[in-house]
């Protein structure tokens, strides 16, 4: 060694050392070019979070430091990437590009739910693709720990909301509350009501403690058996906790007439006040009986930067290159014209289209759109009312598939059932519904989306965001509604009849052309554009 060091005048062992924390901080640097590279290149999708994080404060209000925690804790893991072996990892890019093109895919068609989803698998993807398995192994649970901040985990509330009713009616009577459980509905005597909606259904305070479990795992650099028993612990406790809310609540208002602060002012103060103590008993039961001894840090080994250089360019491509020809698509495309969507002449037997009379059957649609509703009549006096809409073209905000769309409205119908029928070759959905009245009506709903009819919502804005690359495909829902008279089944009946002779149709196959959907001339009938 010594004579090394004299004709090089270089102490390897120093040389070593500093190579390595080059190597390291190189490694450092790529992540979090991958990182805004992914965030900057689907900004839609980034954006679209952004928003949920800042507009939606009761659902997604603590996205904000969910991210913040998740970049402290990617900061703290640089001890562990810098012992990570980094090797590029080109088969990931099998992985990488079809998931770009996912992505793309799920934000033409405006499914925000998984298109958000998508975001911490191309950042992992692409460091897998760069620097390999064993550096993305050490930054997947900051990386993961963004999706705590996801709205996907919304479709629990509902289920969530029923089990909290179940425990209200279960055990209201064993803390001397005499309660009925109707619907979203807790009844007390003397016409007192408590309406346990879908904020109240403890969502928050589930992903919220998983975020805190998971935080606590990673913390620890707990086993993977322990931090499953973490979140499943946490699971039950955020539930729990949220059902004493409810109950506690319950009978604060049962014994005070209504009357306490509590019940009139700060239920939710309650229920943030709660569930802040269940979180901290929580952590310091569960915090391990004695720290885990600090491993001992080695220098890493001198590692190559050849491979790392064509890894990360490999990965760089394989995120850009899919957004820039999906762009690049767009801006070659003429925009398609605006097509009229209009009601056909009655055939046969049915006349029509007439003015509507009935005015329970209000839908709802949010965005620009074309909207005609019209009655057609046969010879034997059934009626059935067609509803047309149609949207010449989708994005965030105006989708033919919106949370915010209703197609039985909110004029006074209420739904009671719902099923798949297949009526001359086309599935259906149908909704059976009751007005104030409790006369019940069958409703026939399909959508097309440029020329091809699909019954299932989420089906079609999958089929709407595969053909949106270029033209995007003029989108429609054709909905039938007769009366259930003197049965539903006499009711399916009738629209069986009315589909057989009046089948919804096709668009032209000129965009260009000002067309009708459902074929026929210009009738007159109850028109609206949004």
């Amino acid at each position: 060694m010594g004579y090394h060091r004299a004709l090089t005048g270089r102490d390897p062992i120093r040389t070593s050392a500093a190579s390595s924390q080059v190597s390291a901080r190189s490694s450092e640097l790529r992540i979090l070019g991958l990182i805004t590279l992914t965030i900057v290149a689907y900004w839609p999708t980034s954006g679209a979070l952004w928003h949920y994080w800042t507009d939606d404060l009761f659902f997604g209000g603590h996205g904000l430091l969910v991210a913040a925690l998740a970049l402290w804790l990617l900061w703290r893991a640089r001890g562990r990437i810098a012992l990570a072996h980094v090797q590029r990892d080109l088969r990931a890019l099998w992985l990488l590009l079809p998931c770009s093109i996912v992505a793309l895919i799920l934000w033409k068609a405006s499914i925000e739910g998984l298109q958000f989803l998508m975001l911490p698998v191309l950042m992992l993807l692409g460091v897998w693709t760069a620097l390999g398995p064993a550096v993305t192994r050490v930054i997947a649970v900051p990386v993961g720990f963004l999706y705590f901040a996801m709205p996907a985990w919304n479709v629990l509330a509902g289920p969530l909301q029923s089990l909290t009713l179940w425990m209200a009616k279960l055990a209201a009577p064993a803390i001397g509350v005499p309660a009925t459980v109707s619907g979203s509905l807790i009844s007390l005597p003397d016409d007192m009501k408590f309406n346990v909606g879908l904020v109240c259904s403890g969502v928050g305070f589930l992903v919220q403690g998983l975020a805190v479990a998971a935080l606590l795992g990673e913390l620890e650099q707990a086993s993977l058996g322990r931090r499953m028993r973490l979140l499943g612990a946490m699971a039950v406790v955020a539930i729990v906790a949220n059902w004493i809310r409810v109950l506690a609540i319950v009978h604060v208002g049962y014994s005070t007439q209504m009357r306490h602060v509590l019940v009139t002012r700060h239920h939710l103060l309650f229920g943030y006040v709660l569930f802040v103590i269940v979180l901290v008993g929580f952590v310091w039961i569960a915090r391990p009986a004695a720290s885990p001894e600090t491993p001992r840090v080695t220098s890493p080994a001198l590692r190559p930067s050849s491979q790392g250089v064509s890894g990360y360019l490999a990965a760089v491509g394989a995120l850009l290159v899919p957004p820039l020809l999906a762009a690049g698509l767009a801006a070659a495309t003429d925009p398609a014209s605006a097509r009229g969507l209009r009601l056909p002449a009655g055939r046969a037997e049915w006349t029509g289209p007439l003015e509507t009379t009935d005015h329970n059957w209000r839908p709802v649609f949010v965005g620009s759109h074309e909207e005609w509703h019209g009655a057609y009549r046969d010879l034997s006096g059934h009626a059935v009312e067609v509803l047309a809409v149609g949207y010449s073209a989708q994005a965030q905000g105006r989708e033919l598939v919106n949370e915010d769309n209703s197609l039985i409205g909110n004029a006074g119908l209420t739904p009671l059932a719902t099923a798949r029928v297949t009526e001359d070759g086309k599935l259906f959905r149908e909704d059976v519904v009751a007005d104030a009245s409790a006369l019940r009506s069958v409703i026939w709903s399909i959508y097309v989306i440029g020329d091809r009819p699909i019954a299932t919502p989420l089906f079609a804005q999958l089929w709407y965001g595969i053909n949106a690359f270029g033209t995007p495909p003029y989108s429609a829902l054709f909905a039938l509604r007769t009366a259930c008279s003197p049965s539903c089944a006499a009711g399916r009946a009738v629209l069986a009849n009315f589909v057989h002779v009046m089948p919804p149709g096709m668009p032209a196959e000129r965009p260009s052309a000002l067309t009708s959907i459902m074929p026929g001339r210009d009738a007159p009938a109850r028109a609206r554009a949004n």
